[in-house]
Formats: structure tokens, C-alpha cells, sequence
């Protein structure tokens, strides 16, 4: 979403106006959206989980099979899905970093559709201070930054525990070419079934809820959203889907 940013300044962008947006169509292009833990159990319901092979250790929303299509925004704009996750919400801004200080600062995407009018609350009240509603993104940002560690080290423990495998979704429909969409991971149940006592034990202790939450929400992939986009989804070839879930072309290891 964001092609480029700005740190915010209160003397630079006094004049500076946001309004919130009435659409998501910012997000139109994103077919992976990074979770952080306190959100999982909410996008468990509504989006198959996935953990990108790219080296991040989130676990992201599949939002869309093919590259720069997402499925959960309408031609509108509307958000077509019932929660919105928080890498969404906390747009337009986020923390940025510079060289030679250990504090994360604040940036906004001066493109946004937030920042293109003159109506709308002034970002900086006249006291130079972030007006409310700019401080409501703030508070979200300093939640998914909390979030973010924690929620690493629970897939880094799935990770260590070997219990996470390569998943490839292959897309058959009827007179094209069979598409395989790679990059993927997932937990392996047959794996985690196969734990010693000890180290099913260790996982309880921590990551084993986001494992169950992971298997869970693989049938949001033929539900929803993306089932209306692609609706071969949701029929049946034989005894199984047409879309399946096995051990790689479309890659989107790419996406952070």
C-alpha cells in the first residue's frame, strides 16, 4: 500500500487535513495482509491463514489468488468482508525508523486518498499536538507494534517445532491451464500429531492455539469473498474441490 512515505512533522504539515476514508480501495491490490496475534482469532473466522515463505514469520490473510487482485474489495471500494485487519485500519500511517536514533518515528503516505481534500480534522491541533484522530491510528500502530514480536516468535516456534510445511494452492477450472499458487506455508497436522509429549507440551505453552487457528481457517478458501471471485472454488471435481491444497508457479514468497 504504501509506495513511498513521509515523516510527520508538525511544522512541515501544519496545514495537513485527513479525513477517513469511505472505502479500502487503497488495499485493492493486496493479496497478503500481515496479522499480528491479538487479531488471529477474529481472521480465523473470515480468511484462510497463511505464513509467506519470505523469511518475515507472520502469519498473513489470503486475500486474493492472483497477484494485485484482492478479493475482499469491491469495484466501489467497499470492504466486502466483516473485519478489516489492523495492517489496513492503521492506514494511512505507520512507524518508521532513522538512521541513528533507536526510536520508531511517525509517517503517513502523502498519496493516500485520506490527505486529498481540505476538509476533514487537521492532523496537528493549534498546540502542535496529533489531533485525535490521528491519535487513534497512533494507539493501533503502538498495538500492532507490541503485537509484532510476539506474534514472530509463536511462528518461529512452529517453525523450530517442525511442524510447518510447504503448501501449494492449485487452481483447476474447466478449459485453462491448471495455476498453482506457491510460497506458502501452513501447519502440517500430521506433524503436529506426531510430537513427542514434551515438545507438544512446549507448544501448548505458546503457539500451539495459533497452529489450531491456522488449520481452522483453510475452509475460508472455498467461503466468502473469494469463493464470489473465483467461483470454481466452490465446486466439486470428483471427490474433492476444485482448488486444492498440496505440496509450487505463482509465487508470492515476494509480498511482505
Amino acid at each position: 500500500m504504501f509506495k513511498r512515505f513521509e515523516f510527520l512533522q508538525a511544522g512541515k504539515h501544519k496545514d495537513l487535513r485527513f479525513t477517513e476514508s469511505g472505502g479500502y480501495s487503497y488495499a485493492a491490490t493486496e493479496a497478503l495482509i500481515p496479522l499480528v496475534l491479538h487479531e488471529i482469532p477474529e481472521a480465523a473466522r473470515e480468511f484462510p491463514i497463511i505464513f509467506p515463505n519470505n523469511g518475515q514469520d507472520m502469519p498473513c490473510a489470503l486475500v486474493g489468488l492472483e497477484p494485485e487482485r484482492n478479493a475482499y474489495v469491491g469495484e466501489d471500494g467497499r470492504w466486502l468482508g466483516t473485519y478489516v485487519p489492523a495492517h489496513l485500519r492503521r492506514y494511512p500511517f505507520r512507524f518508521g525508523s532513522v538512521a541513528g536514533r533507536s526510536d520508531l518515528l511517525l509517517a503517513f503516505d502523502p498519496d493516500a486518498p485520506h490527505f486529498s481534500g481540505e476538509e476533514g480534522e487537521p492532523v496537528f491541533a493549534a498546540d502542535g499536538k496529533l489531533s485525535p484522530a490521528v491519535e487513534r491510528r497512533v494507539d493501533l500502530l503502538k498495538r500492532v507494534q507490541a503485537d509484532a514480536g510476539p506474534t514472530r516468535r509463536l511462528v518461529q516456534e512452529l517453525r523450530t517445532a517442525g511442524v510447518l510445511a510447504e503448501r501449494t494452492i492449485a487452481i483447476r477450472r474447466q478449459g485453462e491451464p491448471e495455476r498453482r499458487i506457491s510460497g506458502l506455508q501452513g501447519v502440517d497436522e500430521q506433524k503436529l500429531g506426531a510430537l513427542s509429549d514434551a515438545d507438544f507440551a512446549s507448544l501448548r505453552r505458546g503457539a500451539l492455539p495459533l497452529a489450531y487457528a491456522q488449520l481452522l481457517s483453510w475452509a475460508n478458501l472455498w467461503r466468502g469473498p473469494l469463493v464470489k471471485m473465483y467461483p470454481d472454488l466452490g465446486k466439486q471435481t470428483g471427490q474433492s474441490h476444485s482448488a486444492s491444497i498440496e505440496p509450487s508457479t505463482i509465487d508470492f514468497s515476494f509480498l511482505s
